[in-house]
């Protein structure tokens, strides 16, 4: 199709659209993604739990894809981060009427607190906690 889209000053976000596959996605992307990606972090906040010492939130032992099982994977806290995040963005700036949603301190919370990707000095960033990356050479 041929799209004509009008764009805020900054050129970032399109404000109108005559182009029906643009809006299409859009509704998509309101009325299905939105709420998987919700729905996905709903079983991420489930799982995860508070170290009272520390106030940090972590996630329990995981299979991190193809390697190994370990608290905190830094594949699932890179995606838990992306998510939260990406809902956190999604209801302050492009869909204002998320602003209310009672979730949303929940997100920010995940965000200020989510432990940081577990790593050592010998490796730099590990699999996971406790769990160095080792490579099979022969």
């Amino acid at each position: 199709c041929a799209c004509v889209c009008v764009c805020d000053r900054s050129g970032q976000k399109c404000l109108m659209s005559t182009c029906s596959s643009f809006i299409r996605f859009q509704l998509f992307r309101c009325q299905v993604v939105l709420p998987v990606l919700r729905k996905s972090m709903q079983y991420y906040m489930h799982l995860m739990t508070e170290n009272v010492t520390t106030g940090r939130l972590h996630l329990p032992a995981a299979q991190s894809p193809e390697y190994a099982t370990a608290p905190d994977t830094n594949y699932d806290l890179a995606l838990f981060r992306w998510g939260v995040g990406t809902l956190v963005h999604v209801a302050t700036h492009v869909l204002p009427d998320l602003r209310g949603d009672p979730d949303l301190p929940k997100w920010q919370n995940v965000i200020e607190r989510l432990t940081d990707f577990p790593t050592d000095s010998e490796t730099g960033l590990l699999i996971g906690d406790g769990v160095q990356v080792s490579l099979f050479c022969a």
